[in-house]
């Protein structure tokens, strides 16, 4: 049906209450708008953000009555849908801080979710309304659009590393709320899809893995994986008997889920809980799955699976989702500045020859025995990624003929602005020494950059930090040359994988035996 008779059928609808409205109505805004959707293409980008915004606010403008300007809100939905999948492919491997042009682009997408989330919100007014109950699949659908609306502002914030806008989470877990008073939370979405619940608790888990802690790559695997794997999960009023995979929402608070491990609510909170143990399972099947030489294809999931990035991230994800770590030691504030070097090829050159004039200078926020927050003062992030491994050294300690260099891998990253950007390290060894790996059974005869890591008393075993994809478990006869004084070489064969991103992993090494 051509767009203005579809909409010419709407105006004889009206409920009585809103009929009063009709006399001043402006048709001539309306028509605006029709002829902007019918002229518009079906799948937008970036430039028709403006034109967007300016359509909103025609509408918002418009007098009109509740059920026409709902009708029309989802005739702009579709556009915004799209525009969000466009945004969602290009988001990939930014560096950090994004750029100010690409945040402004952002900036301008987060405007116009929330103005048309909040118009959603706006006609809520008449779903309760008890005199004029509109139809339960106009109640579905509403709220069902503005909770998308809501997320995928949250979205976009995760993909350049930025914080939430206050009242975001607040704002969603409300919109939800008004679900469950009118009774359509579990309703099945369009063509059997999910649930206004389901999409909810979809959000909530991916804000518990801490969103901050991965690429933009990686959280659109995440974002997959739950949409495909789809648990049973349902929120409940009671704690889980499994504490260590339940969570917790206060509805009340501008907060999302938190580990019940982590932090327990307040006892005066209406508190509602989730367990995802059976996500953590599905996600362990999965990886052994592709362990045992399944394909993506063949599991329906994207060809990142295969990759050792998409490997680690359902490493992470079974511990994030079945049994979070709690934080081992308290956090005190520092202030002191420290000098850091990124790149596994970059901190070998540095620990074999000593300091060079690249690196970046940061401010230490706080740390504790197992990491540190740091807050970038000056130099340059472009080649700084999440999972990537870097080594500080508080800049009075860099005197010559001292190493000092602190070997960390980057576990988060926040920036809020373009001048701004803080991380957050994990400690993995206070005396990185260089090294060379050779595979003795390898075609060609390389020498590969590498890093070990002496034993400690919390890792009594030594350990290696290689490229991603170079070795794997229970490798035998590999050729180790160690660079820090006297050259020596050594043959050993690696034992577990302790951790793995996209750009590292480090193993457990043992001397090789007869």
């Amino acid at each position: 049906m051509h767009i203005f008779a579809f909409f010419a059928n709407l105006r004889p609808t009206m409920s009585p209450i809103s009929s009063a409205l009709t006399s001043t109505a402006d048709d001539s805004g309306i028509d605006d708008i029709l002829q902007w959707l019918a002229g518009a293409p079906e799948i937008l980008d970036d430039a028709h953000v403006d034109s967007l915004f300016e359509q909103l606010t025609l509408l918002r403008q418009t007098p009109l009555p509740t059920p026409q300007r709902v009708r029309l809100l989802d005739l702009i939905f579709p556009r915004i849908e799209s525009l969000i999948e466009h945004q969602h492919t290009s988001l990939r491997d930014l560096p950090l801080p994004i750029s100010r042009r690409l945040r402004q682009r952002i900036r301008a997408l987060l405007d116009l979710l929330e103005i048309l989330a909040q118009d959603y919100l706006n006609t809520l007014a008449l779903l309760f309304d008890p005199l004029n109950q509109p139809p339960t699949n106009m109640a579905q659908t509403t709220l069902r659009r503005a909770i998308l609306l809501l997320i995928w502002q949250i979205q976009l914030h995760d993909r350049i590393s930025a914080t939430p806008r206050a009242g975001l989470w607040q704002q969603l877990h409300s919109t939800y709320q008004s679900a469950r008073r009118l009774a359509v939370e579990r309703a099945p979405g369009p063509q059997n899809g999910p649930s206004i619940e389901r999409i909810y608790l979809n959000a909530l888990l991916l804000a518990a893995i801490q969103p901050s802690s991965y690429t933009a790559e990686e959280l659109s695997f995440v974002d997959h994986l739950v949409r495909r794997l789809s648990p049973p999960l349902r929120l409940e009023d009671t704690p889980c008997t499994d504490a260590a995979a339940c969570f917790w929402i206060d509805p009340e608070r501008d907060t999302p889920a938190t580990a019940l491990l982590r932090r327990s609510p307040s006892p005066e909170s209406r508190t509602w809980f989730f367990n995802s143990s059976e996500l953590a399972r599905l996600i362990s099947e999965l990886r052994q799955s592709l362990h045992q030489g399944n394909t993506p294809a063949q599991l329906d999931l994207p060809d990142f699976a295969a990759t050792r990035a998409g490997q680690g991230v359902l490493r992470r994800l079974e511990t994030a989702w079945g049994n979070p770590v709690k934080r081992k030691f308290p956090r005190r504030r520092q202030i002191y500045r420290v000098r850091l070097h990124a790149g596994l090829n970059t901190l070998h050159r540095l620990l074999r020859k000593g300091e060079t004039k690249s690196g970046s200078e940061w401010m230490v926020t706080n740390e504790s025995p197992d990491g540190y927050a740091l807050m970038h003062v000056s130099g340059s992030t472009s080649t700084l990624r999440v999972g990537d491994i870097v080594s500080i050294r508080p800049q009075q300690a860099a005197t010559p003929g001292e190493s000092n260099w602190h070997l960390c891998i980057v576990r988060w990253a926040l920036s809020d602005n373009p001048e701004h950007i803080e991380i957050g390290l994990q400690l993995l060894s206070a005396r990185p020494m260089p090294a060379r790996v050779i595979r003795a059974q390898a075609k060609e005869d390389t020498q590969t950059p590498a890093l070990l890591l002496p034993a400690t008393p919390v890792h009594p075993e030594q350990t290696l930090v290689v490229p991603s994809g170079l070795l794997h478990e229970d490798l035998r006869h590999v050729v180790l040359m160690i660079e820090q004084g006297n050259l020596s070489i050594r043959e050993i064969r690696t034992g577990a994988l302790r951790e793995q991103t996209g750009a590292v992993e480090i193993f457990t090494i043992f001397p090789e035996t007869p």
